[in-house]
């Protein structure tokens, strides 16, 4: 294939991705559009690399217009048509996995250009109110130019001075076969125009940092973006995650904490103090009323309960020394019932006196004892 100097179509994949030769285009959209393109499209951070095969899967068709030969390899359906190639089955067999996730709508938000291809056109998005930038990018195989003949239909485009060997239908009982995988049919070209689907990629400002350094770089500096957003991050190469791989150095050490989170800290910090004095102070004062009724509650109790004598400071009824007469037990030397044979004690010792009639106790006379009036009738003394 020629691209300025003859080149094999398998040698495109050894193409290395730049943007410095691209135009940039730039138009005015209202917000909603811009949003709308670019909504459930998948991410493409790394190099997606297709499979090997994907360099040898060109379909020959031939020019009749022109007497020339044109290679396609998955091409929009308008081109599939026209030569009566049934577009589902034939890219599913042939082209599926030449592009990241198999996608039907080769579109990415945010998104680098694969392997092997080249930024062919930039595009320039502004909003027409507010300041949202969206930038655009058609990726096409190194060497080829990014084409539309319609507003539709878009493709990218060269020509080859080369022999190549591509798949041609085949007929079999008055069927044509594009896309059987046990049966088809190939041919040498050796020279002609081969068209490849272009992938449409799209990004911001803020989306640079995650695409690798050697595709950033580049196109940071074509459409004027800070570098510094661009080499934040080195996602390597890979097969067409939309996930950047985990970083190969250690991270950079972390600036401290923020201001907001210093101040949730300190206000934390005080709150708890706070917190714990108050507990404190109710504790204390919660103790002090307890004991405080406590002391009331027992002075209440020996005020009330405090019984009449109470050991040394009690006053007793007569003294230790004295002796207090019992009420006549029969062993007392004292006087006894008047049962005849009993004792009178004279007045004179100051011994008890009974009377006889049985009634009140009197008083001695001498020495102020209690006398015991026993019952019966008086007996002189002999």
């Amino acid at each position: 294939m020629k691209f300025g100097a003859p080149m094999s179509l398998s040698a495109l994949r050894f193409c290395f991705v730049t943007a410095a030769m691209a135009s940039i285009t730039t138009v005015t959209e209202d917000d909603q559009s811009m949003s709308a393109l670019v909504t459930h499209l998948g991410p493409l951070t790394t190099i997606f690399t297709p499979p090997f095969s994907c360099d040898t899967r060109w379909f020959y068709v031939p020019d009749t217009s022109s007497g020339g030969h044109i290679l396609m390899n998955s091409l929009p359906y308008e081109f599939l048509k026209t030569i009566n190639i049934p577009l589902i089955s034939t890219e599913k067999n042939y082209f599926e996995d030449c592009v990241p996730y198999s996608s039907p709508l080769p579109w990415y938000s945010p998104g680098v250009c694969p392997q092997g291809n080249t930024i062919a056109t930039i595009t320039k998005r502004e909003a027409s109110r507010g300041i949202t930038t969206l930038w655009e990018a058609a990726c096409c195989p190194s060497g080829f130019q990014y084409q539309s003949n319609t507003d539709t239909v878009w493709y990218c485009e060269s020509t080859f001075t080369t022999p190549q060997t591509v798949i041609t239908a085949y007929t079999e009982s008055g069927t044509t076969y594009w896309d059987s995988d046990s049966k088809r049919n190939t041919t040498v070209v050796s020279s002609g125009i081969a068209r490849a689907r272009q992938i449409l990629v799209f990004w911001d400002f803020g989306d640079l940092a995650l695409f690798p350094p050697e595709y950033a770089n580049p196109l940071a500096s074509r459409i004027n973006a800070p570098l510094s957003e661009s080499t934040s991050a080195s996602p390597g190469a890979g097969n067409g995650s939309g996930a950047p791989p985990p970083p190969t150095s250690s991270p950079e050490t972390s600036p401290g904490l923020s201001t907001a989170t210093k101040t949730g800290i300190g206000v934390g910090v005080a709150l708890g103090v706070a917190l714990a004095i108050g507990a404190i102070i109710v504790t204390i004062l919660w103790r002090r009323r307890r004991q405080r009724g406590k002391n009331a509650e027992d002075e209440d109790v020996g005020y009330k309960d405090k019984p009449e004598l109470s050991g040394e400071t009690a006053i007793k009824e007569a003294d230790p020394g004295v002796e207090i007469p019992h009420e006549i037990p029969g062993n007392m030397n004292g006087l006894s019932e008047v049962d005849g044979g009993a004792m009178i004690v004279p007045e004179i010792g100051g011994a008890m006196v009974n009377e006889a009639d049985g009634g009140a106790a009197v008083v001695p006379e001498i020495d102020s004892r209690p006398v015991k009036v026993m019952p019966g009738p008086p007996t002189e003394l002999p």
